[in-house]
């Protein structure tokens, strides 16, 4: 959607589109593109709009953590903030704060963000001091209840990284049996981006399905009985059972509506 605005040769807002472009290259992981698309885009911008030279220091955030380098990306989230803060821009000062939170560092942000939530309108910013707190709290739950809050509002890619997290720390707390479920809902909210790579989700595997397992999930979210399964497939009735529990299993859910939430985002 943003290549061709971002490649246009005349348009007043070409650099807010580049540097648009460039901010969607850096989460993809894609760092050198995004480097060179963001230097083209500060050449080239015509417009004087307050705002462009804010998403350029928040787009550099992402250049770095998609470099590598986490810590370098979190003090410059923390400086944009402070920029912004000094502004009287709330807006993006909660934004750049989340930022600190979805690269891990929760407790740089926590404070602020409480206090933005407590004096701002808007379900972002409660949601992203939601997601700090869970986040230094270790609190599972909440971090699960803040990507479901994320995915209502259509921000997919916020909602997959706090269901990583929630995965990350229920595996580290309770196992991998428990973290199995979460981890299935930051793939399928993954899936449903285009090919996010994220510190959050650098790592994220797909559920160790195998192909028939697969296809029997595909269709037992499609709303098939275990016959029509089996006869579609040429198995087993008790075949296509156990194919399906085992697919069950290794996603970490418990019903073919569970599974089909898992499976649809990506059609």
């Amino acid at each position: 959607v943003l290549h061709a605005p971002a490649n246009h040769e005349t348009a007043l807002t070409v650099g807010g589109c580049m540097a648009a472009y460039a901010a969607t290259q850096a989460l993809r992981g894609e760092a050198s593109a995004a480097r060179d698309t963001l230097r083209a885009a500060l050449a080239r911008n015509r417009a004087t709009w307050t705002a462009f030279m804010r998403w350029v220091a928040l787009t550099r955030v992402w250049v770095a953590a998609a470099e590598g380098e986490t810590d370098r990306a979190v003090e410059l989230a923390l400086a944009a903030a402070a920029d912004c803060r000094e502004s009287g821009l709330a807006a993006f000062e909660a934004v750049a704060l989340h930022d600190v939170v979805r690269l891990g560092a929760p407790a740089a942000a926590l404070a602020r963000l409480t206090e933005l939530a407590s004096s701002h309108e808007g379900p972002r910013v409660r949601l992203a001091a939601r997601h700090a707190a869970a986040l230094a709290g270790g609190d599972p739950e909440g971090l699960l209840g803040v990507a479901e809050g994320f995915d209502a509002l259509g921000m997919r890619l916020h909602a997959a990284e706090a269901a990583a997290h929630a995965a990350a720390v229920l595996r580290r707390t309770r196992g991998e049996k428990a973290a199995r479920a979460a981890t299935t809902e930051a793939w399928s909210l993954a899936g449903a981006c285009q090919g996010p790579d994220t510190p959050a989700l650098r790592g994220l595997a797909a559920p160790d399905l195998t192909d028939r397992e697969l296809q029997v999930a595909q269709l037992t979210a499609a709303g098939h009985s275990h016959r029509e399964i089996a006869q579609r497939l040429g198995i087993a009735m008790r075949t296509a059972m156990n194919h399906r529990n085992q697919a069950y299993w290794k996603l970490g859910v418990n019903s073919p509506v569970e599974l089909a939430k898992a499976l649809n985002r990506f059609h």
